[in-house]
């Protein structure tokens, strides 16, 4: 699966771009959340945004088919 990280987050791992092998037990969004949170605690915030194949996704979600899981940091502007 293609694990992609935005805004700060990026610098977390190769640039915020790279291929990562699931175990087979990590089937859902929040468990790719726990699973990453244990080396990267930034992840496991609750303002972290998750997108599954460019959408993005609320609760917990099965992963199914998606190919990308992405994290976004929380945004601000206006």
């Amino acid at each position: 699966m293609r694990l992609r990280l935005f805004g700060r987050l990026r610098a977390l791992v190769d640039d915020g771009d790279c291929m990562i092998d699931l175990p087979h037990d990590v089937s859902t969004t929040e468990a790719v959340r726990q699973w990453l949170g244990r080396d990267h605690p930034e992840l496991l915030a609750s303002t972290v945004r998750i997108a599954l194949d460019d959408c993005l996704v609320q609760g917990d979600q099965p992963l199914g088919d998606a190919a990308e899981i992405g994290f976004l940091p929380p945004v601000s502007g206006g």
